[in-house]
């Protein structure tokens, strides 16, 4: 790992006060402005190929730590949770036939009409469809 990210990495742990890893610090290589929205255990598999023993636990715990500092954020569609390592302001779009996810940019000036004396702490919005890929194959 070039040594400019690796202090980007490590200051983004410091930052979110955690313990600096070689596991953590791959895992933020790994997905670093990346369009993917792994699973766990998509996390787990590609970083056995740099540490083989690392256990599922371990990469679950890093993810749940992340998720909690603020570093990465959870989606919760189908079966597991995937993770988003784009913690800016964004949508997503779920294709219904191949299950790929794609990250949709949205203005940010959305107007609900919310009652009065609420706080939003958070919002997700997904979007669900047939992507163009499958949409493609399908007029073949």
């Amino acid at each position: 790992m070039n040594k400019k990210l690796l202090n980007k990495y490590a200051e983004r742990l410091k930052a979110a006060e955690l313990k600096i890893t070689p596991q953590r610090l791959e895992v933020l290589r790994l997905y670093d402005n990346s369009m993917l929205h792994p699973t766990a255990d998509e996390v787990w598999r590609r970083l056995r190929r740099k540490f083989p023993s690392i256990s599922k636990a371990t990469v679950y715990n890093i993810l749940e730590i992340f998720a909690e500092r603020g570093i990465i954020s959870t989606m919760d569609i189908g079966k597991e949770a995937h993770f988003d390592f784009d913690t800016s302001f964004h949508a997503h779009f779920i294709c219904n036939r191949c299950g790929k996810i794609y990250d949709v940019k949205i203005d940010e000036n959305l107007h609900f009409c919310l009652p009065e004396e609420h706080r939003v702490e958070n919002i997700k919005i997904y979007f669900y469809g047939i992507c163009k890929n499958c949409l493609d194959r399908e007029k073949k």
